[in-house]
C-alpha cells in the first residue's frame, strides 16, 4: 500500500523515496570518511579524546555523536595571515 501511495505521488523521472534514502546514506558515508581523514585529524582527535574522559573509553554511540557533531557543526579555526 505504501509503495502504491509513494508511486502515485512520484512524477515521471524523479527518484523514489527509497532511492533518495539510499543516496543520502551513501553521501553520509562519504562525508564521514572525509571528516575522519588525515586532513582533519588535528581537530577531531582531541575532541574524541576529551569525550573519552580520563578513562579513555568511548562507546560507539558517543563516538558517532561526536564525529557527527564535528562534521556538521564544528567550526575550524580561521587562518590569520600576517
Amino acid at each position: 500500500m505504501a509503495d502504491a501511495v509513494q508511486g502515485a505521488n512520484q512524477c515521471a523521472g524523479e527518484p523514489s523515496l527509497t532511492d533518495l534514502i539510499e543516496r543520502s546514506a551513501e553521501l553520509k558515508g562519504q562525508l564521514v570518511t572525509f571528516g575522519q581523514s588525515a586532513r582533519f585529524d588535528q581537530w577531531l582527535t582531541p575532541l574524541l579524546l576529551e569525550a573519552a574522559g580520563p578513562e579513555r573509553q568511548l562507546d560507539e554511540g558517543e563516538a558517532i555523536r561526536n564525529i557527527d557533531h564535528f562534521i556538521l557543526r564544528y567550526r575550524l579555526p580561521t587562518c590569520r595571515l600576517p
